[in-house]
């Protein structure tokens, strides 16, 4: 049982205690791209799920507080965000996959992502989208910190993602379709 312990305090020192993936490393920031013209300042966020709190003794996670306010700055940045939009954009972090050690860590995001128009009710764009991010050992002395570096690479690029399809809609007056 000493041994057990002692292993574990081993592993905790060498990596660092974890925090949770924060707001500011998940933003996706990049001058504004072209969208379709209705979506612009016509997306609102909705319901953020799936996401969990951190144990610092154990692995980074998103909350759904910091990945809603990471698509909420992120959609702000593109010129997208709207207090009451049209649109309403609802997330559901459906897994996080992320190493247990390493010197390379890479994360991967499962996010599920609905685009819904709040008049109609059509769903305009329902998709799980998957992204990874590896943040290398020169990024990071601390594992702790290299981990939360992949978990929020993964969902900054997953965003990257969502803002890439979202340029892609062609929403008209009676029809919906992804180019």
């Amino acid at each position: 049982m000493n041994r057990l312990i002692g292993m574990a305090v081993v592993v905790v020192l060498l990596s660092g205690c974890v925090s949770g993936a924060k707001l500011e490393g998940m933003v996706h920031r990049a001058p504004a791209a072209v969208y379709p013209p209705t979506l612009v300042e016509a997306v609102e966020i909705g319901d953020v799920a799936g996401g969990k709190a951190t144990n610092p003794l154990w692995m980074t996670e998103i909350s759904n507080g910091a990945f809603s306010g990471a698509l909420t700055a992120s959609l702000a940045e593109q010129g997208l965000l709207a207090e009451r939009g049209r649109y309403q954009l609802h997330a559901q972090l459906v897994a996080v996959e992320r190493p247990i050690a390493g010197l390379n860590m890479t994360s991967t995001t499962h996010v599920f992502y609905q685009l819904v128009d709040s008049q109609t009710r059509d769903a305009l764009l329902t998709e799980t989208i998957v992204a990874r991010h590896t943040a290398r050992a020169g990024e990071a002395f601390f594992g702790g910190t290299r981990l939360r570096l992949a978990v929020e690479g993964a969902a900054r690029e997953n965003i990257r993602l969502l803002l890439e399809r979202l340029q892609g809609l062609e929403i008209g007056d009676a029809s919906v379709s992804l180019n």
